[in-house]
C-alpha cells in the first residue's frame, strides 16, 4: 500500500531558483536548450525559466507537466505509460488537464507534496531525466539548510 501525500507548504522562490539553476547547470552539459516550471502545491506559478534559444512551445508543456504532476501526486510518466499500454488508459487522452509526457514530477517532502517540477525542450526520456535530477538537488539543498539551522 502506498503511502497518502497530503498537500503541503509552498516551495519558495529560493527553491524554484535552486531547482531551476540544476537543471540548466546539466542541460548546458548536453547541449539542450530547457523550460523549467516550478509550481506550488497549489499549482500555482512560482517560476519558468526559459534557457536562451529553447522552443517558445516548450513553455507550455513543461507548466502542462508540472500541473499534472502537482494535481495528481505522481509523475507525469504515470500518465504516458498508461497510454502507451493501451485499452482503458487510453480514456487519459479525454481530459485535457492531463499531461500524457514524461518530465513532469511532483516535489514530495515527507509526506508532503510542495509543488512541481515541470521541464519540456529535449525528448520526453530527456525531460523526465532533468526534472528528477533538478527535484534531486533541491532535496538535497533543503538537507543541507535544516542541518545548518
Amino acid at each position: 500500500m502506498s503511502k497518502t501525500l497530503s498537500y503541503g507548504q509552498p516551495v519558495t522562490l529560493a527553491a524554484a531558483k535552486h531547482i531551476a539553476a540544476a537543471a540548466e547547470s546539466v542541460a548546458h552539459e548536453r547541449g539542450l536548450k530547457l523550460v523549467v516550471t516550478v509550481l506550488d502545491s497549489a499549482a500555482q506559478i512560482v517560476l519558468v525559466h526559459r534557457m536562451e534559444h529553447a522552443n517558445y512551445g516548450s513553455v507550455a508543456f513543461a507548466f502542462e507537466k508540472a500541473r499534472t504532476a502537482v494535481n495528481f501526486k505522481r509523475p507525469s510518466k504515470f500518465f504516458e505509460d498508461m497510454i502507451a499500454d493501451g485499452g482503458s488508459g487510453l480514456r487519459m487522452l479525454g481530459n485535457a488537464h492531463v499531461s500524457p509526457l514524461e518530465g513532469g514530477v511532483p516535489i514530495v517532502v515527507g509526506d508532503a507534496v510542495l509543488g512541481s517540477i515541470g521541464v519540456s525542450g529535449a525528448t520526453s526520456a530527456e525531460d523526465g531525466e532533468l526534472a528528477n535530477l533538478a527535484l534531486g538537488a533541491f532535496l538535497a539543498w533543503a538537507k543541507e539548510r535544516e542541518g545548518n539551522k
